[in-house]
């Protein structure tokens, strides 16, 4: 059994196309090249563990033509009904799994710290559909299709990628002595204390209202 890891296929969702700018031109299309890349790379006594927006509508369906056993770890978009839940081999919020002694942790969101992240660990996200900014020399990264070619990712190419971060770093050490943690953890403390200092002349009514009407905007325009 092979293990292959994969995030964000959103089968049936008409508004990924135009949202992450996939190169197909109906969502009927879109679902049937994802299905054949998905079969072409995992077979029936294979898992896939899919981290987060598996699909908008007829799960099951999808479910059906997929080869492998399927374990999901929610994303936003993952609400469905107790016998879609049932459908999948395991469903989670979070997953850790060891590989080979290899901690891996999964959210569909980026975490900036994980566990065991000191020590060793990996962690796969998805959910920014490869738009999120990646640390080269941090051992996480989003394992979505629109990242990966449209396709699950197998732990082998998990590893290799993880050992290219891992050189990066080796040639790119960060200025972690004491001194240079203590010097941010006081930046930080400066920054926090100018914000807190300037509360008094904060009106945050205003402040949403602003965020209200710009988002009111983008939306409008969008539309258009």
């Amino acid at each position: 059994m092979n293990t292959y890891i994969t995030a964000d296929p959103h089968f049936g969702h008409v508004g990924i196309l135009h949202h992450a700018d996939r190169p197909w031109k109906t969502v009927e299309e879109m679902d049937e090249a994802l299905i054949s890349n998905w079969n072409a790379e995992v077979h029936k006594q294979d898992q896939v563990i899919i981290v987060g927006d598996f699909a908008w509508k007829n799960h099951i369906a999808y479910l059906d033509r997929l080869n492998g056993r399927k374990i999901l770890v929610r994303g936003n978009h993952d609400d469905f009904s107790k016998k879609v839940e049932s459908k999948f081999s395991e469903v989670h919020d979070l997953l850790e799994r060891k590989f080979e002694g290899q901690r891996i942790v999964m959210c569909h969101y980026p975490m900036r710290g994980w566990r065991g992240a000191a020590n060793g660990s990996w962690h796969l996200y998805g959910h920014h559909h490869g738009t999120a900014q990646e640390d080269p020399g941090s051992c996480c990264f989003d394992i979505g299709v629109d990242v990966w070619f449209y396709r699950p990712v197998s732990l082998e190419v998990v590893a290799a990628k993880m050992k290219q971060k891992l050189e990066y770093r080796a040639a790119h050490p960060y200025p972690f002595s004491r001194a240079e943690m203590m010097l941010r953890a006081q930046t930080n403390r400066l920054s926090n204390k100018e914000v807190m200092a300037g509360m008094s002349n904060f009106n945050a009514a205003a402040f949403w209202e602003e965020r209200r009407q710009a988002k009111a905007k983008a939306t409008r325009v969008e539309e258009d």
